[in-house]
């Protein structure tokens, strides 16, 4: 394998930077065919209407009647049309935003001044992605084409034996044309699904990333005083909630009432008492809440509280200057136990 061959998959850090900078994947073909097959619906939901309004103002021409009444013919036609205008817009916007993300991308409204260069524009052209586009585009052609060709044929007989009468032969022609359009565009929405994917694949590979990259990325991130203070404090949270596990392991819990609590842990077979968690303020307050809830006694000695607070980390054994004061709390909390 080929040291710098693309292998690994793109960091978070990198997704996020090409998103950034407006690298998505998006595809037009898409977001037309949404847009269109929105058009077409309507227009089959609304061409009665159509007809009938057309109608009305080609009568009203025909009889010579007032201006008013021509005038409310033609508002109510465009009115109609209003919908069927704007609501496969709102169609293609909100494919656009799906599949690319509900953000903006001011690096990409940016103008580039190479896309005023012929040399830049050609070699896009004649560029891999310039001829796979355009083979994409004649497959689309031939495969609409090649449907529309077929739809036409069987529908071609419905029309030429329709009725005299001019406006039953529009409706007619207006249902068979939206039939027609709607096979079609049912191929194109298939057809713009594909691309999106291939476009989402083909972005994906292109993020991805040589191990050399990710070595280098890893380095950097560690040199990052954002990103180690985050591990630092991921690494405390995690370390405090290990303490709190094994709060319920502890023999007593050593407290100054309200400041410090250090639980300690011994068994028969241990050289010293450990500390198995140790906290102040509002963290002490939790290990006691915890040692009640597995009943482990809790006894306040101020004073010795806050030296083994001091002096012992969170599994370490006692040092023996302390051995006599701790002996002291276990011997009272074996007490309790037989009275108990």
């Amino acid at each position: 394998m080929a040291e710098g061959e693309r292998t690994e998959p793109p960091s978070p850090r990198r997704l996020e930077k090409a998103i950034q900078e407006g690298n998505v994947p998006q595809s037009p073909e898409l977001s037309g065919a949404v847009g269109t097959l929105v058009f077409v619906v309507l227009l089959r939901m609304y061409y009665p209407n159509f007809i009938a309004a057309w109608d009305r103002m080609f009568f009203s021409v025909l009889d010579s009647v007032s201006q008013d009444t021509l005038l409310h013919a033609l508002a109510s036609s465009l009115m109609g049309a209003i919908p069927v205008m704007l609501v496969p817009l709102i169609g293609v916007l909100l494919t656009t935003m799906v599949t690319t993300g509900l953000r903006t991308y001011p690096k990409r409204m940016a103008p580039r001044l190479d896309g005023l260069n012929p040399m830049q524009n050609i070699k896009r052209i004649f560029s891999l992605q310039g001829l796979e586009q355009l083979g994409i585009g004649l497959l689309k052609v031939i495969l609409l084409s090649v449907v529309a060709y077929f739809l036409v044929k069987d529908k071609l007989v419905g029309v030429m034996s329709g009725t005299e009468d001019p406006v039953q032969f529009l409706n007619l022609c207006a249902v068979i044309s939206t039939d027609i359009l709607l096979y079609l565009v049912a191929v194109y929405v298939g057809i713009g699904a594909l691309d999106y994917v291939f476009q989402r694949r083909r972005w994906w590979n292109q993020l991805k990333m040589t191990k050399e990259e990710v070595k280098e990325e890893m380095k950097s991130m560690e040199g990052d005083p954002t990103v180690k203070s985050r591990i630092r404090s991921k690494m405390r949270q995690y370390a405090m909630r290990r303490s709190l596990n094994d709060v319920k392991k502890a023999t007593v819990v050593v407290t100054n009432p309200t400041e410090y609590a250090v639980a300690l842990r011994y068994e028969k077979n241990m050289p010293a008492p450990e500390v198995v968690a140790k906290g102040a303020g509002w963290f002490a307050q939790r290990i006691k809440e915890e040692a009640r809830k597995y009943n482990v006694p809790i006894v306040p000695r101020p004073e010795l509280a806050r030296t083994l607070f001091r002096k012992v980390e969170v599994g370490d054994y006692i040092t023996p200057d302390l051995y006599k004061a701790v002996a002291a709390v276990l011997v009272e909390v074996m007490k309790r136990k037989k009275k108990v």
